[in-house]
Formats: C-alpha cells, structure tokens, sequence
C-alpha cells in the first residue's frame, strides 16, 4: 500500500484489512501475526514544496471504517490537511 501511495502521490486506504491484509500486500509471516487484528489503514504523502514525497504518513485502527461516497472527500481533505500541516509547522520531522 505505501509503494501504491508513494508512486501515485496520493492518499490509499484499505476498508477491508480483515480480508486483505493476508493476501494483497506480500507480508511476510511475521508481519501478518503482527498486523491480524487490523481492519483498516491509510497512507498520505507528505509532499515537499517540488511536489515530492518525502514521508508517508500510514494510519491503522483496528476498529472497522467505512468509506464512503458521503464521507470520503471530508477524510480526504481532512487527512491531506493533517499532513500538509506537519510538514508546514513540524519541519524538522523531515530533516535528513
């Protein structure tokens, strides 16, 4: 998902982690056991000012969410904003 989420530069969420997680993202067996209980994630990049990726920012909850037409542009915007706002007023999170 963050490979997905860095190349296209957008935000990518899963709603169906209870079914997907296993299965679409090639975790390694570890990585599953440590991950099963999940539900849901979502990654945003962080842009620079070039307009490239410098962070992914990944949330995951182990609550179910569901996403939809009514309410996926409010978490878009309100997610996009989040991240806008920490590279803008927590710079040095992105220092090298």
């Amino acid at each position: 998902m963050t490979r997905e989420c860095y190349n296209s530069k957008q935000m990518i969420y899963d709603t169906d982690l209870k079914n997907t997680n296993a299965t679409e993202y090639n975790l390694t067996k570890y990585q599953i056991d440590k991950t099963h209980d999940l539900r849901f994630s979502l990654c945003c990049p962080i842009l620079n000012t070039k307009g490239n990726v410098i962070a992914i920012m990944a949330l995951d909850s182990k609550q179910e969410i569901t996403i939809n037409d009514s309410n996926k542009d409010a978490l878009r915007n309100s997610v996009t904003t989040f991240a806008l706002s920490l590279y803008e007023y927590v710079p040095d999170l992105f220092k090298p």
